[in-house]
Formats: structure tokens, sequence, C-alpha cells
């Protein structure tokens, strides 16, 4: 009888408990969350969803062993913390558990006065930020936090789980290493999130994306060289959505290779019935950092090159410079057979990722494009405009062409055509329009002198 007790206590504590922290585990948490808060009547309190950021970096450099080591730590901290943080001062019993991987949750009954809970978060926020000692090695994460509230954000545990859940979320995507309390404004945005992501699956198939496409100028002519393609969403019920919104939502859920393939297909097609009108025109596509983690891109792109009988000398595909420095050798390795067909590659936004000179030096790109947010503030900032002529020289000394965006002054082009930029696109000729709205501004020829006039009609 003393062995079946033992071993039941066994089972049960090996149910309950994290092996890896001594923390209880997520089973033992839904069973207390619900009694404390689905099954206490007139209950309340706090709930602090606590995620690690950059813990996964750690394990994948150290191994899981180190990992695992960290993560007692940082649960032994938290503990700790909330113990002596609570202690004497409330009248309430925290519970603390162990989530899933590197999240953890704390449950506070009774403790429902949010700027208390804000106070905790953010000592567990500056807690968590000082090193943890693993044998030599010295350990630094980060926290992101959110709270929520019960009975008002939730009725059921689960319900307050997902509140907690989506105010971190809104930590992790602030910049992360901060408390965040959840209010409905999250919820609204999470649930437009959510439509946007549903509506974004089948969007391809009910031929809501198009391409608009901007003029790209020759600085020395101020006339049309080619175009940038730029990918448009129309949904019936959402609207016009602009990429900000959808675009990322599309890398998390892995539409944007197939989103890449088509408005590089549909670019191709496009700018070949502007050639047969006898415009020798060059086209630049975007490529998400997304579709270079795909070890197919390559080959994908060079069928859809060979499909469209474009003249590849014409096209540019343009990368950002922060997707460059995640992994300089993989781009090189994917780009290097593309490039061997005569296309060109362009770093886009440069002076906003930092790369090195070094790694710059030795990719194969041909064009640098300067970030708009260099281009804009040229007039009232000196700094702007000494960063913009470096970088142009840099260019110079490293034989790649240069490409400035978003001029929409005569000044700003006046300033970009004496310190010798190549080419030049933004509202001062146009915005992105339609296929058919491009081809007939190509149609009927554009150069800067009559854009000034136009550029507020064509802002509107």
């Amino acid at each position: 009888a003393v062995n079946l007790r033992n071993n039941i206590q066994r089972v049960e504590y090996l149910a309950h408990v994290d092996g890896v922290t001594g923390l209880p585990n997520r089973l033992k948490f839904s069973n207390v969350a619900t009694q404390l808060i689905d099954l206490s009547p007139n209950a309340d309190g706090g709930m602090i969803f606590v995620d690690l950021d950059r813990f996964k970096a750690i394990n994948d450099m150290h191994g899981h062993v180190i990992g695992d080591r960290l993560l007692a730590l940082v649960a032994e901290r938290l503990s700790d913390l909330i113990k002596i943080f609570v202690d004497g001062r409330f009248q309430c019993k925290p519970f603390v558990a162990r989530f899933t991987g590197d999240e953890f949750i704390v449950v506070l009954p009774g403790l429902s006065d949010p700027d208390i809970l804000k106070e905790l978060s953010d000592l567990i926020v500056r807690k968590i930020r000082m090193p943890f000692r693993v044998d030599h090695l010295k350990l630094m994460v980060r926290a992101s936090i959110g709270v929520a509230l019960y009975p008002q954000d939730g009725k059921s545990a689960d319900d307050v789980l997902r509140c907690a859940d989506m105010a971190m979320f809104t930590a992790k995507g602030g910049g992360r290493d901060q408390t965040v309390i959840f209010d409905e404004s999250i919820r609204q945005k999470a649930d437009e999130r959510e439509k946007i992501e549903r509506c974004l699956r089948t969007a391809l198939d009910h031929d809501e994306l198009t391409v608009f496409y901007q003029p790209k100028i020759d600085i020395l002519t101020g006339q049309i060289m080619g175009s940038e393609a730029l990918l448009r969403w129309e949904h019936p019920e959402l609207g016009s959505v602009p990429p900000w919104k959808f675009i990322p939502l599309a890398e998390e859920c892995g539409l944007m290779p197939s989103i890449g393939e088509f408005v590089l297909r549909q670019s191709l097609e496009d700018m070949n019935v502007v050639r047969k009108q006898g415009c020798d025109l060059s086209v630049a596509v975007n490529v998400a950092p997304v579709q270079f983690q795909s070890d197919s891109f390559t080959d994908r792109t060079l069928g859809i090159l060979g499909e469209s009988g474009f003249p590849l000398d014409k096209l540019e595909l343009e990368i950002t410079e922060s997707s460059i420095m995640e992994d300089p050798q993989r781009v090189y390795r994917q780009i290097v057979p593309i490039r061997d067909e005569g296309v060109e590659f362009a770093i886009d936004d440069f002076g906003t990722g930092y790369s090195s000179l070094n790694t710059l030096a030795t990719m194969p790109f041909d064009t640098l494009k300067i970030d708009r947010s260099f281009v804009m503030n040229m007039a009232e900032s000196e700094d702007r405009r000494v960063i913009v002529q470096l970088i142009l020289m840099m260019a110079q000394q490293l034989r790649m062409k240069t490409v400035a965006e978003g001029i929409e002054t005569r000044g700003q082009y006046d300033h970009l055509k004496a310190w010798g930029a190549n080419f030049a696109q933004g509202y001062l000729w146009s915005p992105p329009v339609p296929f058919a709205a491009f081809r007939a501004m190509v149609s009927a020829g554009l150069d800067v002198d009559d854009a000034d006039g136009r550029s507020g009609e064509l802002r509107a």
C-alpha cells in the first residue's frame, strides 16, 4: 500500500511538474487556473504572461543542456521575485507555472489593480535583463510581458490567457523588453489581423492581388527608363489593404513565396506588353526575406524567368539590406546562378540595415537604393544630406549604380542630380499606378520639367 501510494504520488508529480524548472507545468496551470477563475464565484485577479526574447538563439548557439539550465535559473529568479514582491504587502497566493518552451505564466488571485500588476511586470522585465551565469558563460535574455485582469478581460481562464497572450504579442511587436496591459484596442487589432490573414489566404485565387508600377527615372535625361513593381491588394469587404499591414502577415503564415512568384510573373508579363510597343524598359521586383529561406528559390525563379521570354538584363531583383545581413553566404549562393543569367540585383532600403562594407564589397550587387527616409528629410537635416552624399560616393567607389527613392520636390531632384545619383523614383513624377496608367504614361513620355505641375494632382 505504501508503494502504491508512493507510485501514485510519483505519477502525480511527473504529470504536473515541469522536469526542467521544477515549476508546475501547463497541465497543472490549466487545472489551477480553472479552479481560481472559472469555478470561484466573484473571483478577481491578474494574469502575467512572460515570454523570453532571444532564448532560441541561446539554445541554438549553446545547445539544449545550457538552454535548460538557463530556464531553471529564470524560473528561480521569477519565483523569488514574485514571492518577495507579494509577501507582506498583499493577501495573495501567487501561482507560477512554465507554460511552454520559453513562456511562463503567473496567476495572482485577488490582485487586480492594474498599477500594481504593471509595477510587478516592469520589475520582472528589469530583473530578467540582468545576466545569468551558467558555468563560465554569462547569458543575457529579455522578456516581453502581457498582463490581463479577470473578470473584466475574461470570465474563463482560457479567455484571460488569450488576452494576456495578445498583450504579450503586442509587447513583442512594439520592440520587446517591455510590459503591455491588455485593453480592447488590442483585441480589435488581433481580430483585424486574424480577418486579414483569413482573407489573404484566398486573395491570390480570387484575383484580388494586382501589381502597380512606379516609374523609375534616368536622372540625367529625366526620361522613364523602367519601373518598380509593387504589390497591391483590393478586397471586396476590407477595401484597399496597405502592404505594411498584409506583407508581414503573408511572411508569417507562409504565403509569401507564392505571392512573390505571382508578382514576378505578372510584372514580366506586363513589361513584355510595354516592350512590344517599342519601349525598352527595365523592371525591378522585390524579393521578400522569407523567399530566401526556401531551398527551391533559385530554381523556381529561373523557371519563371525562362517561361517569361523577358530579356533578363532588363530585370532587377531587389533585396532588403537587413535580409542580406541575416545570412550573407546563403543569399550569395542563391543569387549567383540567377545573376549569371544576366539578372541584376539591388540592395533595397540601403542605410537602414547596418551592413558591413566588407559584406557589401564582396556581394554580387549592381545597384544601391537609397532609402526614402534619407531623401525626404534632406532639406531639414544636414546629417541626412551628408549620409546621402557618402552613400553616393561609396557606390561610385564600389562601381554600383544608385537609385534614390521618395523624391517629392524639385530641390531634392536637383541635389541628387548634382551629387551623381543615376536613377530616381518618387511622387515628383508619379506614385505607383495600375498597369494601364503606367502604359499611358510611358506612351505620353514624362520628364521632370512638366512633372512639377502634375505632382500635386498625381498625389491625389
